[in-house]
């Protein structure tokens, strides 16, 4: 899904920026892909930490070249 949405849009995963909510199916799916990505708090709360985590979507500005 991550890859196929890449091609569609004509970039490279590297240049992509993906945010969810879920650990393994957002944000360890995105970067395995070879994507960026954030974890948006307040879903599931106590998991591994993530150094990319935002609390609302208005931080995705900061991660933003």
């Amino acid at each position: 899904m991550f890859l196929e949405t890449c091609q569609r849009f004509n970039i490279s995963p590297h240049q992509a920026l993906y945010i969810g909510d879920y650990l393994l199916n957002d944000y360890t799916g995105a970067t395995n892909a070879g994507l960026n990505a954030l974890l948006l708090n307040g879903f599931h709360e106590g998991v591994a930490y993530i150094p990319q985590r935002i609390d609302k979507l208005k931080h995705v500005v900061d991660y933003l070249d």
